[in-house]
């Protein structure tokens, strides 16, 4: 009788996909045709202005903005950079990405869980009505030299974010990103990022901090 439970038992398990061989979906991708996945994930914001302003054809337009930055590396050192980019780290992969709501000529709308596209040029996100909110999200990819200094051309991405939880301790959702880095570049999969403390940005022109002391030191 113990040994039919048993069998009985195994067979469930394996008929419902069970047992231990059975692995959770992880972020994975290819980054400057090398396997990048993710071991740090962290996230800045949001961060809301009312006040924000940009220039076209000689008129300045007013707009709100709330934005969160992502960042994701395959191995520790993303927050570190954020926090200070005169403390390089060399030959170093990483992506970033802006998930961000904006509104014409108002007040900052808060940004909330759900789907956001990625376009590679955020000018890209135009509204069909004006008046309506804009949410947009960019991401990037992007490597250090062995000098500490960014690349200057890093690939964009297009695809989606989905958040499905955003809290001041976690943000958690899935990404479909592929870069535009002529070798396969994608980053799939779901995500928890967790707070980067220290990172500040401007909710108005959200971008990686730059070092502005000279060349960065390297580790």
């Amino acid at each position: 009788m113990k040994k039919l439970l048993a069998l009985s038992v195994a067979l469930a398990l394996a008929a419902c996909g069970g047992g231990s061989d059975k692995k959770s979906p992880a972020l994975t991708g290819k980054l400057y045709g090398q396997t990048f996945d993710p071991s740090e994930m962290v996230f800045s914001g949001p961060r809301s202005s009312d006040s924000c302003s940009f220039t076209f054809s000689g008129t300045t337009v007013a707009f709100g903005n709330s934005a969160l930055i992502l960042g994701f590396g395959a191995q520790s050192g993303v927050c570190a950079l954020a926090t200070d980019a005169c403390a390089g780290k060399k030959s170093f992969p990483f992506v970033w990405g802006l998930v961000a709501t904006a509104r014409l000529g108002g007040a900052a709308q808060p940004l909330t869980t759900g789907s956001y596209t990625v376009y590679a040029d955020i000018t890209q996100a135009v509204p069909t009505n004006p008046l309506d909110p804009i949410r947009a999200a960019v991401f990037q990819g992007d490597r250090t030299d062995a000098s500490c200094v960014p690349d200057a051309n890093p690939p964009a991405a297009t695809g989606t974010i989905r958040i499905d939880a955003l809290s001041a301790s976690a943000v958690s959702g899935e990404l479909d990103l592929t870069f535009a880095d002529g070798q396969g570049g994608f980053l799939r999969g779901p995500f928890t990022a967790v707070p980067c403390a220290g990172a500040e940005f401007d909710a108005c022109l959200p971008a990686p901090p730059a070092c502005t002391t000279g060349t960065p030191t390297c580790q």
